[in-house]
């Protein structure tokens, strides 16, 4: 039986302990006699279920089997709407209005019977509210009016709202399950960017986004940003979910103008293009799942306008993996 040198064209690694993970890498870790592999996999989108109505820049909270698509801009007639539906992974289902009709929303929940809204337009405005699996209640608002959130995430009792327009594009809140409180800019204006849909206020990542064409990315400790590495192609209006060790950006639009399926995978340190939509998109409804499993909902493309087809994401998790027997 050849070995793997002779498959390979070379050796094992054997190391004290596991490396940052390269795509494809293998290796012996000698300190718990395991072999390891990193486990950046097969991953792809697959069709779901259409939604209700074709919508840009709707918002949504949840998981892939139970999310909420709040809101959006309709193209024909062009107006903002005040619907909201749920999906349990298989169907949408409409359920009770948003008191005010809204498109460019941040929204951040765990699932699709606890979320939040704040934020949107037109105009822009400082509006949140609350959803509890029944009814939406208006709560105390942010601390500014804003529309066009770089990112949002995390739960109805910790949550964050970063960047946005009008303004500098930098300012940063905190809601508590009562208020919102003002906290660290980021280093650089962003809107209309990738997030950690399950980020929290301690733990955050934002990446790509407006002005301009952005391939910058910043993460968040709770205190401060730090600038990390840098998307591989430069969007803005792209999607965003996970953690801020497992993230996907996807979709979205680069110049000169062209509207992409590009989808590129966070493992803690740089980002690596894994797979394409089979839409290409951009102002989809997003901060939706975790970086293993996620929705590109609606949207639009140039010149093919907005659509009602929704993608589902599926990835093995990133990260070390040891190899079993079984």
């Amino acid at each position: 039986m050849a070995d793997y040198k002779t498959l390979k064209g070379y050796k094992v690694a054997s190391l004290a302990s596991d490396p940052t993970v390269n795509k494809g890498q293998l290796w012996y870790n000698t300190a718990s006699n395991t072999l390891k592999y990193d486990g950046v996999g097969a991953a792809a989108w697959a069709s779901g279920a259409n939604v209700s109505v074709a919508v840009e820049t709707g918002m949504s909270f949840g998981t892939s089997t139970s999310a909420i698509l709040v809101g959006g801009m309709t193209e024909s007639p062009a107006a903002a709407q005040n619907t909201s539906f749920s999906y349990n992974g298989t169907a949408w289902t409409e359920e009770a209005t948003i008191g005010t009709a809204r498109r460019w929303s941040g929204g951040l929940g765990a699932s699709a019977t606890a979320g939040l809204i704040v934020g949107g337009a037109p105009p822009s405005m400082a509006l949140t509210e609350v959803y509890n699996g029944t009814s939406w209640t208006e709560v105390n608002p942010i601390n500014r009016n804003v529309e066009s959130v770089a990112g949002s995430g995390g739960t109805v009792t910790a949550g964050l709202c970063a960047g946005g327009e009008p303004g500098p594009g930098i300012q940063v809140e905190t809601w508590d399950g009562t208020n919102w409180t003002e906290v660290g800019d980021l280093n650089a204006a962003h809107n209309t960017a990738a997030a950690t849909a399950f980020g929290s206020p301690t733990a955050f990542q934002v990446a790509g986004g407006a002005p301009s064409y952005k391939a910058t990315s910043e993460q968040y400790n709770g205190t401060t940003w730090t600038e990390v590495g840098d998307l591989n192609v430069a969007v803005y209006g792209n999607g965003g979910a996970g953690t801020t060790s497992s993230m996907i950006s996807y979709g979205g639009i680069k110049s000169p103008a062209v509207v992409v399926g590009t989808t590129e995978q966070w493992n803690g340190t740089s980002w690596t293009e894994i797979a394409d939509l089979a839409q290409a998109r951009l102002y989809m409804a997003v901060y939706n799942g975790t970086g293993t499993a996620a929705l590109a909902i609606s949207g639009r493309d140039n010149p093919s306008g907005v659509f009602v087809n929704v993608e589902s994401w599926d990835n093995e998790p990133v990260g070390v993996n040891t190899v079993t027997t079984s």
